[in-house]
This record gives structure tokens, C-alpha cells and sequence, in this order.
């Protein structure tokens, strides 16, 4: 069955603030913009041309099932806008893990948008893991993105400000 990274009833369309932020309360909802409340913000989203920008909720929207029926792990969400993909993986986590965990969601959402649409297509590819903890002293090995980056073409980030260019 064909999944559909594009649902409208997952997106929130032709966003074209400046400045706000992605959600997720962890109540198993779907994750979701915002722009009033940035102390519930964990990625936060920096426009400075206002583009219009679709985020699209993957996590609790679209269903990604295993072979054998069970849910997939998959990352929260993604912003697109034209040329650009930006997939959004969203923590609340202080131990450590979070970031190979965060990738392995990314990771996991891309072979299956790969298998569904064209990616190749895509100028501009990007990927963020992002903690509310807000703990980013960890450096990210460079054999991991150059590993992630010659495997999807798409270049990995850990930290929650995401600027559209």
C-alpha cells in the first residue's frame, strides 16, 4: 500500500511566520506548529523571508506498519517548501541515547518516504534531531553524517533552529 507523505488532514500549510515552533506533548497526538507558546517549543523554526512552508505531522498521522503489522518507529514531522525537505525528529529526553534514537526514527521515515515518493527530486535535504532539554554539547561523529549523507544525500543536524533559506 502507497503512503501518502502528503496527507492534507497531517499538514498545516502556507506558514509564513518569521518565527515559531514545532510541538510535541507527548500525548500521543500528532506533533504541531505554534507560535504564541515558545516555552513548548522544542525545534524552533527561523523565516526570516517568510516563505510559506507546509509542516506535515508524521508521527501519530501516518501510518508506517512493519511487515508484521506493528507500528513503525518514524520521526515527528517534516517542512517542506520549494526545493527543500526538512524531517524533524523531537525529544524530551536528559539521558544519553537520544540522538542515535532520534536518528534511527529519521532514518527509518526516509526509507519509507524513499519508497513512496521521489527524494531524489529534492534539492535540498536536510534532517533535525531536536531535545527540549536543549542538550547539544554532543558532537555528532562526522563518519555518521558523511555515513547518512552518501547513503540519503541528506544532511543531518542535532539542535532545535532550523533556518529557512
Amino acid at each position: 500500500m502507497k503512503l501518502d507523505f502528503y496527507d492534507a488532514k497531517c499538514q498545516s500549510a502556507g506558514i509564513d511566520l518569521q518565527l515559531f515552533g514545532i510541538c510535541d506533548d507527548e500525548d500521543g497526538k500528532k506533533a504541531y506548529v505554534d507560535s504564541d507558546q515558545d516555552n513548548k517549543w522544542i525545534a524552533t523554526v527561523l523565516n526570516s523571508r517568510q516563505l510559506p512552508i507546509t509542516f506535515t505531522a508524521i508521527d501519530n498521522c501516518i501510518e508506517i506498519l512493519r511487515d508484521n503489522g506493528e507500528m513503525e518507529n518514524r520521526c515527528d514531522g517534516m517542512l517542506t517548501y520549494p526545493d527543500n525537505i526538512v524531517f524533524i525528529e523531537l525529544k524530551n529526553q536528559r539521558t544519553g541515547g537520544w540522538i542515535g534514537d532520534g536518528l534511527d526514527q529519521i532514518e527509518t521515515t526516509i526509507i519509507h518516504f524513499k519508497a513512496n515518493h521521489k527524494l531524489n527530486d529534492i534539492k535540498y535535504k536536510r534532517a533535525f534531531v531536536a531535545n527540549k532539554r536543549k542538550i547539544y554539547f554532543h558532537v555528532l561523529d562526522t563518519e555518521r553524517k558523511r555515513r547518512f549523507f552518501d547513503k540519503y544525500r541528506v544532511r543531518i543536524h542535532v539542535g532545535g533552529d532550523i533556518k529557512i533559506a
